[in-house]
């Protein structure tokens, strides 16, 4: 058994010694690298200029440079809302009021917001279109509930 075991370490150390081994995998690393920058440029290139940003540094403190764009209008039923960012994450206010409606805060999972109103606390996050998604738990009937704010 131990000679079986010396016998394919010997192989392995062989095999990763080998030139001909070394140059293929460095291209591969090369070629998986390109890849990768090609797809960041034109990631990057889509992106729109407009709305409220989020630092991706709220979800992951070790990359600072990767920027969500978000709607900064939002419509829940008639009502319009107005997305405003703020040192701890940001404000929901009614159109026309100064006075804050919910508080959206990260959490330490990237993209999930707690929600806090004076009415409704609960997790929220934004959908691929834009809306804001809340999700809480109905204190009346014990079941949880949705509510969509639309992104205009």
């Amino acid at each position: 058994m131990k000679k079986a075991i010396l016998f394919i370490g010997t192989l392995f150390f062989l095999l990763m010694t080998m030139p001909s081994y070394t140059q293929k995998t460095s291209k591969k690393q090369e070629e998986s690298k390109t890849k990768m920058e090609k797809i960041q440029k034109n990631t990057n290139s889509k992106v729109e200029e407009k709305g409220v940003s989020t630092p991706d540094h709220w979800h992951n403190p070790k990359n600072k440079s990767n920027i969500a764009r978000l709607s900064h209008k939002l419509m829940l039923k008639n009502s319009a809302f107005q997305l405003k960012l703020n040192d701890n994450g940001f404000d929901l206010y009614e159109n026309g009021s100064s006075k804050v409606y919910a508080k959206l805060v990260p959490t330490p999972k990237e993209g999930l917001y707690r929600y806090t109103s004076s009415t409704i606390n609960g997790a929220a996050h934004f959908d691929a279109k834009g809306n804001l998604v809340l999700k809480y738990l109905d204190n009346d009937t014990g079941k949880m509930k949705e509510i969509q704010f639309q992104s205009n």
